[in-house]
């Protein structure tokens, strides 16, 4: 079994706005370590389980310390 992300990650703030869920979380997922998924893998798992569970939900923006995670 392996971590989504580096323990310790937090959720610093989320909310939705038009059907998109905005997620900014701790930089402590940067930090990789055994047992830890990649970064992107994990990020792409949260986003398809949270479209999965909240039919409402039309996209997912993860950020990490207020910057986007991964630039489009």
């Amino acid at each position: 079994t392996k971590w989504l992300f580096t323990p310790g990650t937090r959720v610093i703030s989320c909310f939705e706005r038009d059907h998109v869920l905005y997620v900014n979380l701790s930089a402590d997922l940067l930090q990789m370590g055994d047992g830890v998924i990649e970064i992107r893998e994990g990020t792409e798992l949260l986003k398809k389980n949270i479209m999965k569970n909240f039919s409402k939900i039309d996209s997912v923006e993860i950020f990490i310390e207020g910057k986007s995670a991964f630039e489009k």
